[in-house]
């Protein structure tokens, strides 16, 4: 940096009244006794007052955010915004929720021995049966679930092709 421009820098934090007070005082005392001070400081207060003097403050309206809001709220809400989800698809997930776990407290209920003796109540008694569940099973369940998941798929894609052709129509 050149030494005109730390001088105008300098100059600039005491018109701005920026600086610390020991400062301030050393650079009026630059100001007053130094011609180049001087004549830089003279430069920078005429564009500081030229600039104050267009940058008129105003403070605004005491409605003004009012009307603001107003004028917004009056506005047509847009596309996204009116956008609601599909009171079938919430249908649908609920079902498959409901379906899940209705299956497995059927699964529990039917494999539970029902004429096993019971001793007491305490917790420490409770014996959680052993679910045997074969590679075949497993497969079955797997191959019903992507099915499931594939039809599901398939009837959300036809409900946005329905929606979006009738947006554009």
């Amino acid at each position: 940096m050149d030494s005109r421009a730390i001088v105008e820098q300098q100059i600039w934090a005491y018109i701005d009244g920026e600086c610390m007070p020991d400062e301030y005082q050393r650079i009026a005392m630059l100001i007053r006794e130094n011609d180049d001070w001087r004549a830089i400081h003279g430069e920078l207060l005429q564009v500081h007052e030229g600039i104050s003097a267009q940058l008129e403050l105003h403070t605004p309206h005491v409605r003004f955010s009012g009307n603001v809001m107003d004028a917004i709220a009056a506005l047509p809400a847009t596309q996204n915004a009116r956008f609601t989800i599909n009171k079938k698809v919430i249908s649908v997930i609920a079902g498959v929720f409901i379906f899940t776990i209705s299956a497995l407290l059927l699964y529990m209920l039917v494999s539970t021995n029902w004429a096993a003796p019971v001793r007491d109540l305490g917790l420490t008694d409770i014996q959680i049966p052993k679910v045997a569940i074969t590679a075949q099973y497993r497969q079955i369940v797997l191959n019903s679930a992507m099915g499931l998941i594939v039809m599901l798929g398939l009837v959300f894609f036809e409900q946005a092709i329905r929606m979006k052709r009738h947006v554009h129509h």
